[in-house]
């Protein structure tokens, strides 16, 4: 027996936090193929089941259309039984369309499919769980059990967070696997004696929040989740310390350099670090468009700090040496925040841009 788990496709994306209009479509196109590519995948392999543990779409926007692909796309393969549950993206997902007899959908309640000797269980979990919500789980011991779930698992009946799956209510309840969707990274534990607990992740990274390689997992006769690298491009992120930059063209070298190796078809962040002088400018529109041209996408994000003699500017017969007299000696001002005041005093003096 070989099964797929996959979860948080969410196909609809709108991807434009970073990306232009052409690149997120783009990107929306090749993570939508990419997940049917990996149907295709489980037909190769004699997937017997593939399941979906939630949020295989992001909105409502456009759902109708991809709903239709997805649902075409089952029919195609009518060796998979598909079983999915809704999340909390497309709670309402299937729950009232013409499906196809193999796509196997779980309710607001428990429901229940046997095949042979295995049983898959499920239900959608609400943001508010109330404690009984895992009530009423009745599996066969006698038989291979697998349940599958949409939400953040914890171990209290906490009213904090929200879609809280409660693994202490599953534990000894017969699970052999437990199929998880929500998290968008893999993640796997024991959840008792008999069972095993595992998240996915997402089939795509989506946003710098979601960086590093995602995929799915394969479960055998075993029940033992396997992750398996399936993503179309990967988020990176770099982080370069620029305290020994001297000028721009130094940060672009230096960005050049470190990020020489990686693969151009990744979207990377590079974050900068250290400190600098305040005499050195730094246009970041340009450094981005420098080191841009190799890859599919570079954003730079600066954390980087000025570098300033504080006291020997304030003993300064200048304008910028009164500021900073007239800063230090006002006791109103907060004191975890007057260097912070000078520095952008200084810049705002010697003309920089903030």
């Amino acid at each position: 027996m070989l099964i797929f788990h996959t979860a948080d496709i969410h196909l609809n994306s709108n991807l434009k936090s970073n990306l232009d209009g052409e690149k997120a479509k783009l990107r929306r196109d090749e993570i939508k193929n990419n997940f049917y590519n990996l149907i295709s995948l489980a037909e190769k392999q004699n997937v017997q089941f593939f399941i979906i543990a939630g949020d295989m779409f992001d909105t409502e926007t456009g759902i109708v259309r991809l709903k239709n692909q997805f649902l075409d796309i089952v029919s195609e393969h009518p060796n998979i039984k598909f079983l999915y549950v809704n999340g909390n993206h497309d709670e309402t997902s299937f729950l009232n369309e013409d499906i196809p007899p193999n796509l196997y959908v779980f309710k607001k309640d428990w429901t229940y499919y046997d095949f042979d000797n295995i049983t898959f269980a499920g239900k959608f979990v609400p943001i508010a769980v109330k404690p009984d919500h895992f009530d009423g789980l009745n599996l066969n011991p006698n038989r291979t059990n697998i349940v599958v779930l949409h939400g953040d698992i914890t171990l209290t009946n906490s009213e904090d967070i929200d879609y809280a799956i409660n693994l202490n209510a599953l534990k000894g309840k017969n699970i052999d696997y437990l199929a998880l969707g929500h998290r968008h990274d893999f993640e796997q534990g024991r959840l008792d004696n008999r069972g095993t607990f595992a998240y996915p992740g997402t089939l795509d990274g989506r946003g710098f929040d979601e960086i590093g390689t995602k995929g799915y997992i394969s479960i055998d006769d075993s029940m033992l989740p396997t992750f398996h690298a399936y993503s179309s491009r990967v988020y990176e992120e770099e982080y370069i310390d620029i305290s020994s930059c001297e000028s721009e063209l130094d940060i672009i070298n230096l960005i050049k350099q470190k990020i020489q190796n990686k693969n151009k078809d990744n979207l990377i962040k590079i974050v900068l670090t250290g400190e600098v002088d305040i005499s050195l400018r730094r246009d970041f529109d340009y450094i981005t468009n420098q080191v841009y041209s190799n890859h599919f996408f570079v954003k730079i994000e600066d954390k980087s700090k000025i570098k300033i003699d504080i006291n020997a500017i304030m003993s300064d017969i200048s304008i910028k040496g009164e500021f900073l007299r007239l800063v230090n000696q006002n006791e109103d001002i907060d004191p975890e925040i007057k260097d912070d005041i000078m520095i952008m005093g200084i810049k705002a003096l010697e003309g920089e841009k903030f």
